[in-house]
């Protein structure tokens, strides 16, 4: 049984790798006109078996009304109240009148569309395993990829990402005062407070604080040819 199980999940990497190798996506799947859905889409029955879902009719989703937030002391108080519970015992929950315009929604999976319906080639420029290539990590860093972007989407994504960083400042003010804290207390990055330290001489040295600096982490393989 084991020895089939371990062949079982090795042809499912390879046919992982193969359907990867095409670049095409799903998409691709679908151009080539399949007719049955590839058993690498399948969960595995054992863990099928381990994850059965529950009767849905037994659990309510939190869905948050977030309307009269920005105008009602009172309403606002009931709202971080509902994001309290919500994130206690889920963990998640979905937001309505967020602030975010439907249309500018709306035009952002019609942007996603757009790009997925180009040649493969155009498609397959964007394409890459390796993550130092085509990904930038940070918090709000959608000003820095703008240039890169197609314009067949680029205006959207844009006006997406800006939507979504000012709905996200709204979240953190409701999740802060969920916390019985200042509404800005998560958003402030609170540079004057001290904690972060290297690592020198096998030892770790706290870096204080000082008005007006800046510290410069130059990365071990220039510290190396220093």
């Amino acid at each position: 049984m084991a020895s089939i199980s371990a062949n079982s999940e090795a042809d499912r990497l390879a046919q992982l790798k193969a359907f990867d190798a095409t670049k095409a996506g799903v998409k691709g799947l679908v151009d080539a006109g399949v007719r049955e859905i590839p058993p690498i889409f399948y969960t595995p029955p054992d863990i099928m078996d381990n994850n059965k879902s529950s009767d849905d009719k037994k659990f309510t989703f939190p869905v948050i009304d977030l309307e009269g937030t920005a105008t009602d002391p009172a309403k606002r108080k009931e709202i971080v109240e509902k994001v309290r519970d919500a994130s206690s015992t889920w963990g998640f929950f979905q937001v309505l009148n967020h602030g975010v315009p439907l249309n500018v929604l709306e035009e952002m999976k019609a942007g996603v569309k757009r790009f997925y319906e180009q040649d493969l080639d155009e498609k397959t420029k964007f394409f890459s395993r390796d993550y130092s290539t085509n990904m930038m990590v940070g918090t709000i860093c959608y000003e820095h990829f703008e240039q890169q972007l197609q314009t067949i989407y680029r205006e959207i994504l844009m006006e997406y990402s800006k939507e979504m960083v000012k709905m996200g400042y709204l979240i953190i003010e409701l999740l802060s005062e969920a916390l019985g804290l200042d509404p800005n207390y998560l958003r402030n990055k609170d540079y004057h407070v001290g904690g972060l330290q290297v690592l020198h001489q096998d030892q770790w040295v706290d870096i204080t604080p000082l008005p007006g600096s800046l510290v410069i982490n130059i990365g071990d393989l220039l510290q190396v040819i220093c």
